[in-house]
Formats: C-alpha cells, structure tokens, sequence
C-alpha cells in the first residue's frame, strides 16, 4: 500500500494530475490512498477521482484562501467517516476515517490542513488514538499540512508551533515516517 499526503494547492487545477499520479502508483502497490490538503474546495463546488471514494471536509470560508482536506480511498475499499474527526474549526479542518481493503483489517485515517500561524488542535489527536472499530484498537496513519516548522521535521528552522507539535508527538507516542528524503517543493520553508 501506498499511502502519499500532498498539498495540492487547489485541486481542481491538479485533478489531472492527481489522476496520474495514481494511475503511475498503481504500477507498484495493489492500493493508493491519498491525504489531500489545501484543496480549496468548499460544500458548492464537485470534485472526483475515478476509482476513489472521496471525504472531503471543506474549507470553512468561501473566498479563495488556503483550506480543505480529503482523503480518496479506492472504491472496493469499506469506508467509514468518524464524525468526530470531520470537522471545520477556527484554523484548521480535518477528515477521519476508518476504512478496509477487501480481505484485510480496518486501518484509521486521519488528514488534517491546519492554516499557517495556529496551532494544531490536540483533542484531534486525542480523539484520533482514541477512534476504535468494534470497540477493538486499530493501527492508523495521520497525515496533512499542519503548517509546523521544526528542525527534528526536516524544516530548515523551528517556530512554536513545530515546537508545539513535537511536544504533541512525543507525549502521545507518535511515530513520525519519514522517507528522508528532502522535500520536492519550496516556498519559503519546508513543513509538516
């Protein structure tokens, strides 16, 4: 499985992109889920990739700023929305989800676009490693644009809100992945 989180910069000009990204993807893993932040898209507008069952939470402002998030999951896949993780709030939105490819065990799915200058929420995170199926734990992968610069992330420097966030992750137990590889996309500085 290949899981990719990417600022998309408004989707709607990067659909076909997204397309074949995954279609190239596909050439190397059964399955793709992809964590889309800063979609720009807001409850007017359609957007749709074949193959891929869309959970979207919107912007909660309809001028054209930064916000959105989805996660598209392939279509033969069980898919759950966690309301209490599907939100727009002051700063930042996110989508949960508890979601099963065909013949395997539920994973939780959490994309969250936090906006530039606010701190990431920590009950979402809380309320994330708290999301069960069947009253049973599941693993699970957070993912997103959180907007946090912190040297131990790869950024070439630390605000408070990387500090705020690493502070997160260490007292949850979080597992950061990283392919360590140096980000592809420059403005300003590189975040998580």
């Amino acid at each position: 499985m290949a899981l990719i989180t990417v600022n998309v910069n408004g989707i709607r000009s990067r659909q076909r992109e997204l397309i074949l990204l995954a279609k190239a993807l596909k050439t190397n893993y059964d399955e793709v889920v992809l964590m889309l932040n800063d979609t720009r898209l807001n409850n007017s507008t359609n957007c749709h990739i074949p193959g891929y069952t869309m959970i979207r939470s919107d912007k909660n402002t309809n001028n054209s700023t930064s916000g959105g998030t989805a996660i598209a999951l392939p279509n033969n896949w069980d898919v759950e929305k966690v309301p209490s993780l599907t939100k727009s709030g002051d700063g930042f939105e996110a989508v949960g989800v508890i979601a099963a490819p065909p013949g395997y065990d539920p994973m939780k799915f959490l994309s969250i676009y936090n906006h530039p200058q606010h701190h990431l929420p920590q009950y979402l995170l809380t309320q994330f490693l708290d999301t069960k199926c069947n009253n049973k734990e599941i693993d699970g992968f957070i993912g997103g644009d959180l907007n946090c610069s912190h040297e131990a992330f790869s950024s070439r420097f630390t605000n408070i809100y990387g500090t705020n966030l690493l502070n997160l992750v260490n007292g949850l137990n979080l597992y950061v992945v990283d392919n360590e590889e140096q980000p592809t996309f420059h403005r300003g500085e590189p975040n998580i």
